[in-house]
């Protein structure tokens, strides 16, 4: 009986020093101070412009975004549009739908547009620590995209997949990220776009204004590796390459609206074979949460 006693009283002591931790836990969201990077629900917080992910949102939340970019080259230049919907499944997974599409293209005097392809993602918060002035979190994103040009870049209409993860720490006053990505083409015939590894990070500072705003000045950078493509069963010389971009954007967002510009410029390009070079990228965000 003494021996039964003891167990019930030292497992009884744990469930209740269980109860006091995930109180505190509740107490430490509830109480997060609502100023700098937090004074805004979750889907009005910082993000990337040009890095991917770091959109879970609260249960039930819908946004609708659009992301809009210019990609300057020496000899060519095209503009894209990407209208999306991001909805958030639960507190801790969320859903991304997309269409990309090339509105505007120019290549050797040569003028086209069409919708490149169409994608969707799943992201899912593995770890979010999220104290009175602080939130770490570590998220896995998984997608699909699904080509609708017959392009070599665009996998003669096959599906790519994407698989990456993000690393992000929140405070008050700065925000830094980093994420690492792979797309996996899949093979259509003979030919195969080459696979791609991209590592995204940046660091940002609020810019305090008003507790019904957020303003964040940040750097950001992105480094792509491609792998050469392969063509009607033969490597094509002519693709593949290596750059890493940097640049500055600014992000402001109210209650229910959030806009992002940013420019980068190629600090480092290893291109394989004859390809133009890029010069220059400038992008807009927008998003509307309703």
């Amino acid at each position: 009986m003494m021996f039964l006693k003891k167990h019930i009283i030292f497992w009884g002591f744990l469930f209740s020093l269980g109860l006091v931790f995930t109180y505190a836990a509740h107490a430490l969201e509830a109480t997060q101070v609502k100023k700098g990077n937090f004074a805004l629900p979750a889907s009005q917080q910082p993000g990337p412009l040009f890095g991917f992910g770091q959109n879970v949102i609260d249960s039930g939340t819908l946004q609708i975004l659009g992301y809009f970019d210019y990609q300057k080259a020496h000899d060519q230049d095209e503009f894209n549009v990407v209208p999306s919907l991001l909805y958030g499944i639960t507190d801790r997974l969320a859903f991304l739908g997309f269409i990309q599409a090339k509105a505007y293209s120019n290549v050797d005097g040569i003028h086209t547009s069409r919708v490149n392809q169409v994608g969707l993602q799943f992201e899912y918060s593995v770890q979010a620590d999220k104290r009175a002035t602080r939130i770490d979190e570590i998220t896995l994103v998984i997608g699909s995209n699904f080509a609708t040009s017959p392009n070599i870049q665009q996998d003669f209409f096959s599906t790519s997949f994407f698989l990456g993860a993000t690393v992000s720490r929140t405070t008050v006053d700065w925000y830094f990220f980093v994420s690492p990505a792979v797309i996996l083409p899949t093979q259509r015939g003979n030919s195969k776009s080459g696979n791609t590894l991209a590592v995204q990070a940046g660091l940002g500072k609020n810019i305090p204004t008003s507790s019904k705003f957020i303003f964040l000045g940040m750097l950001e950078l992105a480094m792509i590796s491609s792998q050469r493509a392969t063509r009607l069963g033969s490597l094509d010389q002519d693709s593949g390459n290596q750059i890493l971009y940097i640049g500055p954007t600014l992000w402001f967002s109210s209650s229910s609206f959030l806009a992002q510009a940013g420019l980068a410029f190629p600090v480092y390009q290893h291109i394989k074979g004859v390809q133009d070079k890029s010069r220059y990228v400038i992008a807009l965000s927008i998003g509307i949460t309703v």
